[in-house]
């Protein structure tokens, strides 16, 4: 476990924002592969796992796509309010490698469509393509940042139909809920998903 002090707080969009760190001491933080998860330890409690990015200083580190949303609470709510100065716990997550995890087999993917909810838009996604590929072929624009499911940047509601969860930003329990996924890597169970778009 180290602790690390946010060096600089910058907001990337308006729920979204991007905290630089360094270790408290000045001393090099440990080598770290690009997008490895990370547990954040704040106020003692456990936040959520979060995918590492590098500047490429070797001694401080981003921690990119912090989402903030309605259904934020407790230790969450505080890696929100944090400020410059202020001082957390980071260890790396026992999945170690979070590119382990989120492996996108391409191959046993199935075709799908993906209806918009404000216009009735139908556009469909491809064996070989992610949601957000789609999308963007059809001049629709969702805010991404890891494409790999580990950063919530690119959370949307499933307003109907199953997702196919591969990411590992959601909990178990938002898997469950299956009222929004992750269109960088996550997929459809069901023949069309209505997302909130």
């Amino acid at each position: 476990m180290f602790r690390v002090r946010v060096n600089a707080k910058r907001q990337t969009a308006p729920e979204i924002f991007v905290l630089e760190l360094e270790s408290e001491n000045s001393e090099t933080l440990p080598s770290f592969s690009l997008g490895v998860s990370i547990d954040v330890r704040v106020l003692g409690e456990c936040v959520r796992m979060y995918s590492l990015g590098t500047n490429g200083s070797g001694a401080r580190r981003d921690l990119l796509g912090v989402l903030r949303d309605g259904n934020s609470i407790g230790s969450a709510l505080a890696l929100h309010s944090l400020n410059e100065g202020d001082v957390v716990e980071i260890y790396a997550s026992e999945t170690d490698s979070v590119a382990s995890l989120v492996q996108d087999d391409r191959k046993a993917n199935k075709p799908f469509e993906i209806e918009l909810a404000s216009s009735g838009e139908v556009i469909r996604v491809r064996t070989n393509q992610t949601a957000i590929e789609a999308l963007i072929e059809h001049g629709v624009l969702v805010p991404t940042s890891c494409e790999r499911g580990v950063c919530g940047t690119c959370v949307t509601r499933v307003l109907d139909g199953l997702p196919d969860h591969r990411d590992v930003f959601l909990t178990e329990w938002e898997h469950m809920r299956n009222d929004q996924f992750t269109p960088c890597c996550s997929r459809s169970k069901t023949a069309r998903l209505v997302i909130d778009l």
